[in-house]
């Protein structure tokens, strides 16, 4: 019965606490703030609107939660799938293209402007190809570490509300 006793909590700490680290940390406010300003520059260059998916942005949440914990910037870890394999493991098809444009940083206007002011970013921002983002930021004690997740779907689109 100890033994019992000592799995159950083993697996309820390991679980439990990653989850809890997780859901504390994304800044949900500020992903809808960087999706709404992603829409309005793409009106601003005569570009249809993205829509916002949930499942891209879980994929941004997740991509930026490894990007917080490595504390580095990078396109792909080790333990992570490839970009397409991430967005088709939540269940969204017939995905013609994407790009995922990451950073950091302690201010969120600036990590924003930093997007814009980067020509490949800001080139993922305004491809007309696209039509839905994800854009997952997670917040930690120094900094926001952000992935927005920008594809080109000929499927469905479960638009966050």
């Amino acid at each position: 019965m100890r033994v019992l006793a000592l799995v159950v909590l083993f697996f309820a700490l390991a679980f439990s606490s990653f989850g809890v680290a997780q859901a504390a940390n994304i800044d949900e406010a500020a992903e809808a703030k960087i999706a709404a300003e992603i829409n309005e520059l793409r009106k601003k260059e005569g570009l249809k609107p993205l829509k916002v998916d949930a499942r891209l942005r879980k994929v941004g949440r997740d991509h930026s939660f490894l990007l917080a914990k490595h504390k580095e910037l990078k396109d792909q870890f080790p333990e992570e799938a490839s970009l397409k394999d991430r967005v088709t493991s939540t269940g969204m098809k017939k995905i013609d293209s994407g790009a995922e444009n990451s950073g950091q940083n302690i201010n969120l206007d600036a990590a924003n402007k930093m997007f814009l002011d980067s020509p490949t970013h800001r080139a993922n921002l305004l491809n007309p190809k696209f039509n839905a983002v994800g854009v997952g930021i997670v917040k930690d004690a120094e900094t926001h570490w952000i992935t927005q997740v920008l594809v080109e779907t000929r499927g469905d689109v479960e638009e966050v509300k």
